[in-house]
């Protein structure tokens, strides 16, 4: 069996992510998917620490050898603890602007006063540095845990930065998984079961171009079983079912499904299940919890579903169509619903 060893992002071709974002926006997906404008990453402390986990759990699969390893390759861990003072929401922006000012041979546009002035004023609008001017910020800048931060974030462009006390709490977390003995298996090698931890997947679905980045593939020999497990991090891992709905967690699980489905057809009398490990973020240390996505579930991801409270999500297959729809009409500032209607459509409000 042959592990996709092309990068991820690199690979041009139709993610959940994108479906996703469909979904939620098609101007947005337009101009990403379409026109190929670039999207602007933006990292809280919160997503920072999902990705620690993630590939200390997934690329690593629970390997601190690996973890070790390979850590360089993907983070820098920074000297100083990034703060909350606005001379490290200075530092953010000025790199930002540094990044939008780079060509492709990494040289920077524009002169370091520019930038800074910039990031400053744009601060100064949004009621930062009162009173202040950018002569004393710029004195305040210089030699300060927040120009280290810069500098050093700007040393390891492609690489996401991460302090000694993000790292340790990732550890903590992470450590707590491996030990739970009602998740630990996910992570330990058993007689008659191939583990493959993070499994990038070229397909295809509908004639487009479709890529999937499994968290943890795992085949069973006995029984014959193919499992899909996503790793999420959460601050409440006991109210999954409302992020699970928020997010459109359900389309990537039918997506990952219909890609194995494709991919190992060889595997025909193996059957295909997906679960999430949930993960606490918290305080409170909650344990990790695996969340089982049933045959019914699956379908309602497939073919869309209506809440109880009357709200309609649209499924993987009326959102691939819409998609197939606009590439091919082109017309992207209408649902295909309302172009077929002239514009004209029907309230349909649950009173109950």
């Amino acid at each position: 069996m042959q592990v996709n060893q092309t990068p991820y992002r690199k690979i041009d071709a139709l993610s959940a992510s994108d479906i996703k974002l469909f979904a939620k926006d098609r101007i947005a997906f337009y101009h990403q998917k379409v026109l190929g404008e670039k999207r602007k990453d933006k990292f809280s402390d919160s997503l920072t620490l999902g990705t620690l986990i993630d590939f200390a759990l997934s690329d690593c699969k629970g390997s601190w050898q690996e973890f070790e390893q390979n850590f360089d390759d993907k983070f820098i861990l920074l000297s100083v603890k990034k703060g909350s003072g606005q001379l490290f929401l200075l530092a953010d922006l000025l790199y930002e602007y540094t990044l939008r000012d780079m060509d492709e041979e990494g040289n920077i546009t524009s002169s370091f006063s520019v930038r800074f002035e910039e990031a400053f004023d744009k601060l100064q609008k949004d009621d930062k540095f009162k009173g202040k001017k950018v002569e004393w910020a710029l004195e305040q800048f210089k030699d300060s845990d927040a120009e280290t931060y810069f500098s050093e974030n700007l040393k390891a462009i492609d690489k996401l930065p991460v302090d000694e006390w993000m790292l340790n709490k990732c550890k903590f977390i992470v450590e707590n998984v491996l030990i739970d003995d009602n998740v630990k298996h996910l992570f330990e090698e058993q007689e008659n079961v191939n583990n493959f931890g993070k499994y990038v997947v070229e397909w295809e679905y509908k004639g487009l171009k479709a890529k999937s980045e499994l968290d943890n593939l795992t085949i069973r020999h006995n029984p014959k079983e193919i499992i899909i497990t996503e790793i999420k991090s959460t601050y409440d891992s006991e109210d999954f079912e409302r992020t699970y709905l928020k997010l459109r967690y359900d389309l990537a699980a039918i997506y990952y499904c219909k890609a194995i489905q494709y991919t190992f057809q060889d595997l025909q009398d193996y059957v295909i299940k997906f679960q999430f490990l949930v993960v606490d973020t918290s305080p409170q240390g909650l344990n990790p919890l695996i969340y089982k996505i049933s045959d019914k579930d699956l379908i309602n991801a497939e073919f869309g579903f209506k809440t109880k409270l009357g709200y309609y999500y649209k499924g993987l297959d009326e959102l691939v169509n819409e998609i197939l729809w606009c590439q091919e009409t082109q017309n992207w500032h209408i649902s295909k619903a309302a172009y077929e209607n002239n514009g004209i459509l029907n309230l349909n409000i649950n009173y109950e």
